[in-house]
């Protein structure tokens, strides 16, 4: 990465911009689905002053809930002071008085250990804090000996005014609409900006909303909003409120969900019912088992009921799974669970395979980096030996597929940070585009105008993130054995074999690429502890009815 780049200043009011950008979308796409409350929000924004916008989209931003005015000094807000007071107007800001609802421990978190010292003398010279308190500790000795109320009277009095934005659930929701996702906000703009990361340049008015109807935006906002509240439940703590919410705010969606909050409901039930195993309550987490057929909640079902002795039920559901998975980790799961059951198989098809495998001895300076032990074996060897794994086949697929991939008259952005369009990874963009990638396979019958098209696509895009290319281990002289060594009937395969099941055989490619004169092998290593992955047996296997050669080593320590 650039170091000029990385020490770029940003103009101090980029935000307000890029968020300027992010109105003008959601008026545009979203204006037949906003509420009346929502246009309120949207034009009393409007109607402020730059200053009090600027300083409403920095504090909104933040983490935090609360902020003391006399630490916030920002070059385009010249009085902080008066753009509070103009928030606080609209109902966008409050600010703390002695009979504040806010809970001691959240507002105390913003301030330091020696200042919540100087709070407890500014009631008495003779209340010290004992020195070897934790702030968390001083915190608790500031809420047990004083009343919240004397407690924010006197910390006013000495630290000034604190404030609070208000109003941020619209302004996150506003984000959402833009960005489709609780998972990504205007730091987007940022990384981008630094040049973290480059994205495929796509027209403002290019942009199609993901959102079609009201509905299907508060579905998907209401689930996203209760999984993040899950994941910021600490792991101790009880899930009685959250899997109450759940009950009376989620579940009640089951029967009108949309395709765009079906997957981030079917997620939800999954990560609550494993909290509910993490905290030992098994029946609660098989109760939200049974009511998915999603298969990961399939496995733990059937794990659940078997370790619950009731192994005829699990056996019946592991078949329910044998039929609707399509994923080869699931599958392998649910064969080998019947297999076992029945007693036809002793140990997993890809245990026994691993059993099989020939050995390799290393010297034991390679443990934790055992990939570089073999590939020093082979070097020895005269093999050219590289790590590739899934990088190799995938940079391969990304650049042949670059223009199909990103044709915006067959797919479709909603937002400028997408490294694949919406629907790219969607069974309906993997079938309509089958034909047309099938077509682009035939350059790999001629290696050296297909090396050429690889390096041409390669120093056009250089950067630009793509859903299967990694520009850190792209190596154009690796691509150029791949195709050297391997034929390209084979090749044809591997690709249509990965385009066709590309959310299931992302992963699981042999680890290492060797090559010497006309010999050449995909190895996959594993160590003395390592298992075999039931999508890497997948590979294994297919590569082996390609007529590719794949081998299987164990590292065994010298």
């Amino acid at each position: 990465m650039n170091s000029a780049i990385l020490n770029m200043d940003l103009a101090s009011g980029y935000y307000w911009d890029h968020f300027q950008y992010v109105l003008r979308y959601v008026e545009k796409h979203y204006s037949e689905i906003l509420s009346e409350d929502e246009f309120a929000f949207l034009q009393s924004y409007h109607d402020l002053s730059l200053p009090a916008q600027c300083l409403y989209l920095r504090l909104s931003s933040r983490r935090s809930n609360w902020f003391r005015t006399n630490k916030l000094q920002y070059q385009e807000i010249p009085d902080v002071e008066m753009a509070c007071r103009a928030l606080a107007t609209v109902g966008f800001l409050q600010f703390l008085n002695p009979v504040s609802e806010c809970s001691a421990s959240t507002l105390l978190a913003i301030f330091t250990r020696k200042e919540c010292g100087e709070l407890a003398s500014a009631f008495s010279k003779d209340i010290r804090i004992p020195t070897a308190f934790s702030k968390a500790e001083a915190v608790e000795f500031l809420s047990s000996h004083f009343s919240q109320e004397e407690l924010f009277e006197v910390l006013l009095d000495r630290f000034g005014h604190v404030v609070q934005p208000l109003e941020t659930d619209r302004f996150e929701f506003i984000q959402f609409l833009f960005f489709g996702s609780t998972s990504r906000d205007m730091t987007d703009f940022v990384v981008r900006d630094l040049g973290h990361r480059q994205f495929m340049e796509v027209a403002e008015e290019d942009f199609i909303p993901f959102f079609s109807t009201r509905l299907e935006a508060i579905q998907k906002w209401k689930i996203s909003r209760w999984r993040l509240a899950l994941r910021n439940l600490p792991p101790d703590e009880s899930l009685d409120e959250l899997a109450m919410d759940w009950e009376a705010e989620i579940w009640p969606m089951a029967d009108e969900l949309n395709d765009k909050s079906l997957g981030a409901f079917e997620r939800s039930l999954f990560e609550l019912a494993r909290r509910y195993e993490r905290h030992a309550q098994i029946d609660s987490a098989l109760k939200l088992y049974e009511r998915s057929l999603m298969p990961e909640s399939l496995e733990r079902r059937v794990r659940l009921l078997q370790k619950l002795g009731r192994k005829t039920e699990a056996v019946d559901w592991a078949r329910v799974g044998l039929e609707i998975s399509l994923n080869p980790k699931e599958l392998h799961f649910f064969e080998d669970f019947v297999a076992k059951q029945d007693a036809k198989m002793a140990i997993k098809k890809v245990t026994k395979t691993l059993k099989a495998a020939e050995k390799v001895s290393i010297p034991q300076e390679y443990q934790g980096n055992v990939e570089v032990g073999v590939i020093h074996y082979f070097q020895k060897q005269g093999f050219e030996a590289h790590f590739t794994e899934n990088h190799l086949w995938k940079n391969l697929i990304g650049l042949l597929a670059w223009d199909l991939i990103f044709d915006l008259s067959k797919q479709s952005f909603h937002h400028p940070f997408q490294y694949a369009p919406t629907s790219f990874h969607s069974e309906e963009f993997s079938v309509e585009s089958l034909a047309e990638f099938s077509k682009l396979l035939d350059m790999l019958d001629d290696t050296d105008s297909c090396l050429a098209h690889l390096k041409k696509v390669s120093e056009m895009q250089q950067g630009i993130m793509n859903p299967y290319v990694d520009w850190f281990s792209f190596d154009l002289s690796v691509l150029a054995a791949l195709l050297k060594h391997v034929s390209s009937e084979s090749l044809k395969q591997v690709c249509l074999h990965f385009w066709k099941n590309a959310s299931t055989h992302a992963k699981g490619f042999p680890d290492l690429f060797i090559y010497r004169g006309q010999e050449y092998a995909f190895i996959e290593v594993k160590s003395p502890n390592d298992h075999l992955s039931a999508i890497q047996h997948d590979w294994h296997q297919f590569f082996r009815e390609q007529k590719i050669e794949i081998k299987l080593l164990r590292v065994v320590w010298e």
